[in-house]
This record gives structure tokens, sequence and C-alpha cells, in this order.
């Protein structure tokens, strides 16, 4: 029996006379296989070269990766749910045992503060996870790097917010002015998620068309930036609430401000509901990316030989 390397291929010539075509790169870690023979491995990581043929659909990329992919969509997927839905209960649940027991304020304000800040993590990490780079080199542009340091943002807007909060309402000694200058320090800082946000949503629809889901790359990918510029327009209208929040505290709520807290009402609900779309949609995707990394362990396995082998993507 010969030699493997020796067996014909779709070309009908030996593998070892069988180049990569120009363009190839190793699914492994990104190299240039332009030129190299089938039958041999990646110069930079030694994976053999036939584990690059295909196409660049998702099952027949780098199993670990997409493992990632599947942790990463999870994750974003229970922590917007966390602080949308959980987070406003819970809002709700605080403003009750205030009223009814007398609860301190400063005291429910931080476990609040700290329950929202714990959700955004979880969220950030998934986002961190989902744009990790399939390879060491040849990264997918730069919305990859723009969404996961921009919505790194929301992990300080989110403190920030609280003391505004707690200063507004007097539940903590921040002054006046204060509060103001943190207001503004908020406004840019969320102007950096929003953009964040909006280059996650043009980034992932192009994961997810590999995995053969168009219509769901279509709608996630629109919900996600609906998502951020919502969010940022509600970020506004309560920065304009801070303005006149002094005048409605004192019994004299001004037309402006009666005009921006109904405004704020709308938005919250649109928000809601786009927000539910977006959850709805990652946890979908999740699910599919489940069977799409069995595929690609077992693809990767065949062509293997045997099931040893583990390729780490590259980190950020």
């Amino acid at each position: 029996m010969s030699d493997s390397t020796d067996q014909p291929t779709d070309t009908g010539r030996p593998a070892a006379s069988v180049m990569m075509p120009r363009g190839a790169i190793c699914r492994a870690c990104g190299y240039d296989l332009s030129g190299q023979p089938l039958s041999g491995v990646c110069p930079e990581c030694a994976t053999p070269n036939r584990m690059s043929q295909g196409s660049a659909a998702l099952v027949e990329a780098n199993p670990v990766w997409v493992r990632r992919l599947r942790r990463g969509m999870t994750l974003l997927s229970v922590g917007l749910t966390v602080m949308l839905f959980f987070g406003l209960l819970l809002g709700s649940v605080i403003g009750f045992l205030i009223s009814r027991f007398g609860m301190s304020m400063s005291l429910t304000y931080l476990l609040y503060g700290i329950l929202l800040l714990a959700a955004v993590l979880v969220y950030v990490m998934g986002i961190w996870l989902v744009t990790t780079p399939e390879f060491m080199v040849g990264e997918e542009g730069p919305l990859r790097r723009i969404a996961r340091f921009g919505v790194c943002a929301d992990l300080l807007s989110t403190p920030l917010a609280g003391v505004v909060q707690a200063g507004v309402f007097g539940v903590s000694s921040v002054s006046g002015s204060m509060v103001s200058a943190y207001s503004v320090i908020i406004a840019i800082i969320s102007l950096a998620g929003t953009v964040g946000w909006i280059a996650f949503g043009c980034y992932l629809p192009q994961i997810i068309r590999r995995n053969g889901q168009p219509r769901l790359a279509r709608t996630l990918g629109a919900s996600v930036v609906a998502y951020a510029i919502i969010a940022l327009l509600i970020g506004v209208g309560g920065f304009g609430l801070v303005i006149f929040m002094p005048q409605a505290l004192a019994g004299n709520p001004t037309p402006a401000f009666m005009a921006i807290g109904l405004s704020l009402c709308g938005l919250t609900g649109i928000l809601l509901i786009v927000g539910a779309v977006v959850i709805t949609c990652s946890f979908m995707f999740a699910h599919a990316l489940r069977t799409t990394e069995r595929t690609a362990r077992a693809r990767w396995d065949n062509l293997l030989g045997e099931d040893r082998f583990t390729m780490v993507p590259a980190e950020g």
C-alpha cells in the first residue's frame, strides 16, 4: 500500500504535487499558504495544510474559535437579559422597599449599581469573545477592534451614572456642579460606547453569514445598531433631565422637563422591544453554533486522523 500523500486528489495528481492556491491561509494561524504543497504543513504553526482547504463557512473553521463565538453569544444574551429586564424589575422592587419599609436609599442604590455593573461586565465579556480574531494575522478589518474596545466604555459609564443618580436624588453628598461634570463625562463615554455597539452590529453579520443564516444576520445586525442609537438618545434625554431636575424637585417642573420625561418613557419601551429582539436572535445564533462547533470538531478530527489536535486562536 502506498503512502497516503501519494494518493491522487480530485485533480488526478498525487497530493505531493498539488499546491495550495493563491490567497490560501492557514485556518489555525493565518499564515499565507500560497504555493505550499497540499501534503505539507504550515511553516508557522505546523498545522497540516489540508486543514485549510474549503470555504469560509464556520463548519470549516477552527472549532476552538467557533466555541468562543458560541460562549460569547451566550454571555451577551445573558448579560443583556439581566440588565434590561431583571435590572428594571429589581429597580421597581427597590422603589417598593424604600417606600414601604424605609430602607436606606444609599444601600439600595449600591446594590442596584452592583447588579447593573455585573450585567454589563457579562455582556462585555461576551462581545470580547465574539470579536476574538480568527487568525493571528489577516484580521477582519477595523470593526472588530472598534467594537471590543468601544463597548468597554459601558464599564465606565455605568458606575458614573449611578453617582449622578445618587447626587440628583440626594442620596450622596455629590454637589450640583459635580453632577453636571459627571454628566458631561458620561455623555462622552456613552458616545464611545455607541460607536462600539454600532461597529459590533456591522461586524457580527459577517460572522453569522458564514454560518449560512443571512436573514438572522440582517435582523441581529440591524437590531444591535438600533439598540445603540436608542440607548444614546435615552442617555441624551437623561442629561436633559439632570439639567431641569432642580426645578422639578422644588415642585415646579418645567414643560421641557415633562416633555423629556414622556419622550424617555417612550424610548425606554422601544429599547425594551429592540433589546428583546437582540437577546432572542443572540440566543438563536448561540444555539446554532452548538451544531456548527460539533461539525467543525468532527471535520478537524477526521482530517487529522486522531483526536488530539487543539489550536487556540490568538487573543486580541
